[in-house]
């Protein structure tokens, strides 16, 4: 059983992967998940890749599925507290950082060229189809844990435009 982040004698609260997680729990047992996925195209973590539409018995013959250069209004070229990329608003739109604020290229992930398996980081997906599937499948697999009075959040911000 994974070790709780919190543990107290009404709540018990673990952080990490959620497909890992939640794989460790009994059936309809959570009143509650909390997920901030990554947004599309923000950034690479340091974490490993994840094997996503697996086909079990496949021996995997990975192929790149490309990569595309970093934004230079988007990187700040510094890393946070985890060692991680920052993206941030701070750099004024239309301006030119120094090169070294652009950042690094972002890698798309691998295909498998027998049965499609993708291979990479969740929000790092080649395009935007892809990585909705992914969190779609994420969340399906939260219904067995989920009692029926369960919430599901997902923290995620919007901006609509009207021009």
């Amino acid at each position: 059983m994974l070790d709780p982040f919190y543990h107290d004698p009404q709540t018990t609260i673990y952080c990490g992967d959620n497909l890992e997680i939640q794989q460790s729990l009994p059936k309809q047992s959570v009143d509650m998940i909390m997920t901030s996925p990554p947004y599309f195209w923000t950034r690479k973590y340091d974490a490993p890749e994840k094997l996503f539409d697996n086909h079990n018995g496949c021996s995997h013959t990975w192929l790149s599925a490309g990569s595309r250069s970093a934004n230079p209004d988007r990187s700040t070229g510094g890393k946070d507290l985890y060692g991680n990329g920052i993206y941030t608003d701070r750099i004024k739109r239309g301006s030119q950082p120094g090169h070294s604020a652009r950042g690094e290229a972002i890698e798309f992930g691998s295909f498998c060229t027998s049965c499609n398996a993708w291979k990479g980081q969740l929000g790092l997906e080649p395009d935007p189809d892809l990585y909705i599937k992914h969190l779609c499948d994420i969340f399906d697999a939260s219904k067995h844990v989920l009692k029926k009075t369960a919430l599901l959040k997902m923290f995620c911000f919007i901006i609509v435009l009207s021009i």
